[in-house]
């Protein structure tokens, strides 16, 4: 093998290792523990009354197949929020099916939304935040998603399998106790949450079925064949009322030109 495989190998066997720790068996419940509901109610009214927020994170999509990790990527992200409606998220895919970093925005200021894929050097005009931010789930593993909808008061992933919710024992992600609920929307798919002490996301992993086998998963059996998995383990580093300008949300900002393009390369 060379090098690059047997590194791309070791970093599967080790996220597989780990995500399978994170979501693969059922936290230990702990009586008397707050219900799920009411957990999840309070991180709905943080961020519903945010002021403005702030994050960076990464996700890591884990691709299982008969119960073997198969392929990794990574995304790095980050998400500035102003209300009550500038939004902006910028992600960049650091390792996976793309040769090449390829970095993608996706802004809103005032009424107008803008969208700039990977690779491109100018925006393109959307309709709707909403339209944007649902194209993006796949390739951003739902973090733009997950975020936007808490901060607008639509957050349909907290939605998924409350009767069936658990609370687990304090756990840590980044030195942060936090909750640990985990959520069923059916035997094959989970979603485990992790909130800090502030009522703030520090972790989401998501594992679900795929259903019509991506041509992009390298190792995936043809379409139809085999039990592929995928998961998603989200990491977040949130702040909210912080002071995040209005110049952040414009196009015209020198953070938000494209690596492609003329100024950005001056």
């Amino acid at each position: 093998m060379t090098p690059e495989i047997d590194r791309r190998t070791a970093v599967i066997a080790l996220l597989g290792g780990l995500a399978f720790l994170s979501t693969g068996c059922r936290p230990c419940y702990v009586a008397n523990s707050p219900r799920p509901s009411s957990i999840l109610a309070r991180v709905r009214a943080i961020y519903g009354q945010a002021k403005t927020y702030q994050d960076s994170g990464v996700m890591t999509s884990i691709y299982y197949a008969e119960g073997d990790a198969i392929d990794v990527t990574t995304v790095r992200f980050n998400t500035a929020f102003r209300r009550p409606t500038s939004f902006r998220f910028e992600y960049d895919n650091v390792e996976g099916h793309c040769s090449e970093s390829t970095t993608g925005l996706i802004l809103q200021s005032r009424s107008q939304v803008f969208e700039r894929l990977p690779g491109a050097e100018t925006f393109e005009q959307k309709s709707s935040i909403g339209e944007i931010v649902g194209e993006a789930v796949g390739v951003t593993g739902g973090s733009a998603a997950i975020i936007h909808g808490l901060l607008v008061g639509s957050p349909w992933f907290f939605e998924q399998g409350l009767s069936d919710g658990l609370v687990g024992e304090t756990s840590y992600v980044k030195d942060r106790q936090c909750h640990h609920v985990l959520l069923h929307e059916d035997i094959k798919t989970s979603i485990g949450i992790w909130i800090d002490e502030s009522y703030l996301l520090r972790k989401v992993a998501y594992r679900r079925p795929v259903y019509r086998n991506p041509t992009h998963v390298r190792g995936a059996p043809p379409n139809g064949q085999g039990n592929l998995i995928v998961e998603d383990v989200t990491y977040f580093d949130p702040m909210i009322d912080v002071d995040v300008p209005e110049p952040v949300f414009e196009m015209s900002s020198p953070a938000n030109k494209s690596p492609e393009s003329d100024e950005a390369r001056e």
